[in-house]
């Protein structure tokens, strides 16, 4: 399809050291946002969007497999028919621990944003290592309560399970 032929080698080790160099950055990121006197000044917003998940991707081998910690940020959206655009998405992803995963989130938004009066509303599954609490503490620069609410597919999934599939008057 291109003009470029690559081996999937070349593109391993390309993704490899984009991801080592990017690690390295937002390990910075974080250290420096701990040893500063006050937090940088950001973009003024009134209100600013988050959504963490995590997905596990299977190796080749048994018990080879890592989970991939994911977030991203953004100002807001527009639809265009059925498309929807988010306004300024800046994405964080890891396979490092779950609490580096959180430390370099509160680092990016503390860098990007001057979040004390804008109001923070989150989205995820509920699931271990992406709670309130994690995003609470991850917005924590916010003087307003941040507002998380669950995806509405695991809400569907939850009734499912708790009433049963079939047909139910509830």
């Amino acid at each position: 399809w291109t003009a470029v032929s690559l081996s999937h080698t070349t593109v391993g080790n390309m993704v490899k050291h984009v991801g080592k160099t990017q690690a390295e950055a937002d390990k910075a990121l974080v250290e420096e946002l701990e040893i500063a006197d006050s937090l940088p000044e950001g973009k003024k917003v009134d209100y600013l969007f988050s959504e963490a998940d995590g997905i596990f991707v299977r190796g080749l081998e048994k018990k080879q497999g890592l989970e991939v910690h994911h977030a991203i940020l953004y100002e807001g959206w527009e639809t265009n028919g059925k498309r929807v655009s988010l306004h300024h998405p800046v994405v964080i992803m890891t396979t490092k621990s779950i609490q580096t995963f959180w430390d370099e989130v509160q680092a990016v938004a503390a860098n990007t944003y001057s979040l004390e009066k804008a109001r923070v509303i989150t989205n995820s599954d509920g699931g271990a290592g992406y709670t309130a609490e994690r995003f609470q503490t991850a917005f924590s620069q916010s003087e307003f309560p941040v507002l998380n609410q669950l995806d509405t597919y695991h809400v569907a999934q939850a009734i499912v399970r708790t009433f049963g599939g079939g047909k139910s008057e509830i």
